[in-house]
């Protein structure tokens, strides 16, 4: 019976069972599909990936699903993949293969252990959204620091800036009206001076909220550049997952280098590994 091993990896933070856990299968190779969506709603975690050899230029090719579908883009399950991958190929550059184009993730060590990376990707795209009304009633909100917009970073994210972190934390949002709205994603965060505080909605995706989002870090700080005069110059940090026991650190910033890109940054640490056999009929979707 086939064999396929996966290792957990707690991303944004350093601390393990913090952050968000990630599972990444190391080698998906003779895995449909079907089976991998599968995995991943057996799991029932936030993403789980699957590592597959390059098709182009890139490290590996690498294929992103939540408990209900597979996603183009994911910020954790692309730092965290990364991670593990420089831990077995002891590699501190990577380029992943996702369906957005090739990712460069770079590496940062303590001793041996690949400990924090950076990943880049172009700035996110402001999207028109007519939904406002709908999405506002959904979080149970009438009033917002700045607009609410919607941006494309792989997936659809809508950004909604409310006033104050005690605000944020007293959100109880109707998910089931969330998920009626177009977006893939919720973003709500309050701000002050070079920090803010997130919290990530998803019921679309099976994910009633999220503790950690790499994909809405450039969103956020896009937002803040052009709708509350942050410094374009400046990195943001970003905190997650504390109302859910799970506290997260991120970090975004412009890359110095290359000036058109975004680069998001965090902490990782494994905390686990298993291994599934299975039999050669795939699951029925």
């Amino acid at each position: 019976m086939p064999e396929f091993r996966y290792v957990i990896v707690d991303v944004f933070t350093h601390q393990p069972l913090a952050g968000n856990p990630l599972a990444v299968f190391t080698d998906a190779v003779g895995l449909t599909p079907a089976v991998m969506q599968a995995l991943a709603r057996e799991l029932n975690l936030s993403e789980t990936t699957f590592v597959l050899p390059a098709e182009s230029t890139g490290t590996a090719r690498v294929r992103i699903f939540t408990p209900r579908a597979e996603i183009p883009f994911a910020g954790h399950p692309t730092l965290g993949t990364a991670l593990v991958l420089a831990e077995r190929m002891q590699v501190d550059e990577l380029t992943l293969e996702l369906p957005v184009g090739h990712v460069s993730v770079s590496i940062e060590r303590e001793g041996d252990r690949p400990a924090r990376g950076w990943f880049r990707r172009p700035a996110p795209t402001p999207l028109e959204f007519e939904e406002t009304t709908q999405l506002h009633s959904a979080l149970g909100i009438t009033q917002t620091a700045t607009p609410t917009v919607l941006y494309d970073n792989g997936m659809k994210h809508a950004v909604v800036h409310v006033k104050s972190e005690v605000e944020l934390d007293a959100l109880q949002p109707d998910l089931s009206a969330m998920a009626r709205v177009s977006v893939d994603t919720v973003d709500v965060f309050a701000a002050q001076d070079h920090r803010a505080r997130l919290r990530v909605f998803a019921p679309a995706h099976g994910v009633p909220e999220d503790p950690a989002t790499g994909s809405a870090a450039a969103p956020v700080l896009c937002h803040l550049i052009k709708y509350a005069a942050f410094d374009p110059g400046a990195t943001l940090s970003i905190r997650q997952g504390e109302r859910m026991q799970r506290p997260a650190q991120l970090r975004v910033r412009y890359a110095s280098t290359e000036p058109t890109l975004i680069e998001v940054g965090g902490d990782g640490v494994t905390v686990g590994e298993g291994v599934f056999r299975l039999p050669t009929q795939s699951p029925q979707t």
